[in-house]
């Protein structure tokens, strides 16, 4: 779990993020049916409620057909060995792709169509991108490469990501123009 945060901490910040509410701190029945209401009727919270269970059990035989039934259920293909902090939302879980060594900070916000990756199969050269905290990532996106996205930045959506962006910044277009945020 993201920061070695307990399981239903986490679950609780992403239920925060989509706006419903699940106690970590009432009992296991109160946690299970709070979570599945909101998985019921929000299917961008059922998205990631079922990744971070992937990530608990990822290592387990288990764990690839779950992948592969939320691969087939929610449209979209995030690897469950990708470190994404509390708080993420997926606005539309259609599409996404997230590899296998990105780095996700807290409330991180994907939207549909995004491609975040690198561009080596090797894990020991982990070429992938590094997102900070409340980073937004809009519609169609591609962030590409070993690259670094700064806390409290956007990138725009159809861009493609391949260089830097500092903190507090936009990125849009191709190629590339970053654009500092007013304070």
């Amino acid at each position: 779990m993201p920061d070695g945060m307990p399981f239903w901490e986490v679950i609780a910040a992403d239920a925060q993020r989509v706006g419903g509410s699940v106690d970590h701190r009432a009992s296991l029945i109160s946690r299970h049916w709070q979570s599945f209401k909101l998985r019921r009727f929000r299917p961008s919270f059922a998205s990631v409620f079922w990744l971070r269970v992937n990530q608990r059990i990822a290592r387990r035989r288990f764990g690839v057909q779950l992948r592969n039934w939320r691969y087939y259920r929610f449209a979209n293909d995030i690897s469950e060995f990708a470190h994404i902090g509390a708080g993420f939302w997926l606005p539309h879980p259609i599409d996404v792709t997230i590899g296998s060594a990105v780095t996700i900070g807290k409330n991180a916000t994907i939207f549909n169509g995004v491609t975040i990756g690198g561009r080596s199969v090797d894990p020991k050269e982990a070429l992938m991108p590094r997102l900070g905290d409340n980073v937004v990532i809009y519609t169609g996106a591609k962030v590409i490469g070993k690259i670094t996205v700064g806390d409290n930045s956007a990138v725009g959506a159809l861009s493609l990501c391949n260089k830097d962006i500092p903190a507090n910044s936009i990125m849009y277009g191709i190629p590339p123009n970053v654009t500092i945020k007013p304070k």
